[in-house]
């Protein structure tokens, strides 16, 4: 199937479900996935003792985002999901991804925009035709006749880096760490079915022109902290939610085992 040119406020960015991640293309990916939440209850608790808050009860806001980030690097992998809601259109990006190994799709509605993998320090992309110019730099005519096939990026390719450093778990959480102005514990909620304390504030990345952004990021109140989700809610000027964006993390420390796609075709021989 060719995916589809959605591309339009793609993110380089899945769900939490059990096994190893073994992924060679659109026809051998299986996803047990949920509906990710757009709008969570939160309810303001005291600090002390018996807090819902648990061991970060009295902790600063950037106490708690810095502790949990951390936690967040020190693991060897997760799975995540990734929800975009703008206007009428509905996007969601799905991925494991490790230090060493990534597997990502993304999908607009039910039509694919992409696929994307990284195994043995190779990137494997598979997109329409707008995204392999926009991102592989390829002409139109290379673009349009390799539409839906897989390219291979390596090291030295000049979009490798852009390409591979998006298939790393810092990509998939850095729109969502909160920071000033406006940093603060909001309170506790149930996020994804876990007790998690909720900290709020600006997103590190600038808002679009006209528009304002925050950002909610769900800490567990179980050790180590990791973040369990965040939510990130783009308005007009007027105060018109314009985006909202909505990530889970889970299924830690898993192995993630890309299967490189074959006869994938070298970046470098479109566009010399």
């Amino acid at each position: 199937m060719t995916p589809v040119d959605r591309t339009a406020g793609v993110r380089p960015a899945t769900w939490p479900s059990p096994g190893p991640v073994r992924r060679a293309g659109p026809r051998s990916r299986r996803w047990v996935a949920a509906p990710v939440v757009l709008g969570v209850a939160l309810v303001a608790t005291a600090c002390g003792s018996g807090s819902p808050e648990g061991a970060l009860a009295g902790k600063s806001a950037s106490q708690i985002v810095s502790t949990s980030i951390t936690a967040y690097h020190h693991q060897q992998s997760l799975r995540f999901v990734t929800r975009t809601v703008e206007g009428a259109q509905e996007q969601t990006q799905l991925g494991d991804v490790s230090t060493t190994a990534a597997a990502e799709t993304v999908r607009s509605g039910k039509d694919p925009v992409l696929e994307a993998v990284l195994v043995e320090q190779v990137a494997y992309l598979q997109a329409g035709t707008q995204l392999l110019q926009s991102v592989l730099g390829l002409p139109a005519a290379a673009a349009t006749a390799h539409a839906g096939s897989w390219i291979s990026i390596s090291p030295g390719d000049p979009a490798y880096q852009s390409v591979s450093s998006s298939l790393t778990p810092t990509a998939a959480i850095q729109l969502f760490v909160p920071e000033e102005p406006d940093l603060k514990v909001v309170g506790t909620t149930q996020f994804n079915g876990q007790q998690a304390v909720a900290v709020s504030g600006s997103p590190g990345a600038k808002a679009p022109s006209g528009t304002t952004a925050s950002v909610t990021l769900f800490v567990s109140t179980a050790a180590p902290y990791l973040p369990v989700g965040a939510t990130l809610v783009v308005k007009s000027t007027s105060g018109k939610v314009v985006e909202r964006q909505a990530s889970l993390y889970g299924h830690w420390n898993q192995k993630v085992e890309p299967v490189a796609p074959k006869d994938a075709i070298p970046v470098s021989s479109l566009t010399s």
